[in-house]
């Protein structure tokens, strides 16, 4: 795995939060996956972006769910970037 996001519903669409440089978005999950399929479209078997989509074992609460959703609002447009995470030694 080299990238997570977040799927929460948004006035009852299903939007995919993610840090992709360079800052943090929010996409409908549809338009995410229209990327892929594009992407994939003339990649080999071993190239292909694979999504996997995981749902919690254990349900969130409305209240859980709604503070995950202003804490992600609240990153949005926040600038991202791998090199603040890599250093040298």
């Amino acid at each position: 795995v080299t990238h997570v996001g977040m799927i929460l519903n948004v006035n009852g669409e299903p939007y995919l939060y993610e840090s992709d440089v360079p800052q943090v978005r929010r996409l409908s999950l549809k338009d995410y996956l229209a990327y892929v399929i594009n992407y994939n479209a003339d990649r080999s078997s071993d190239e292909k972006i694979k999504v996997y989509l995981i749902q919690p074992q254990i349900p969130y609460s409305g209240d859980q769910v709604e503070s995950m959703k202003a804490f992600l609002d609240s990153k949005l447009g926040t600038r991202y970037s791998i090199r603040g995470f890599l250093h040298k030694e």
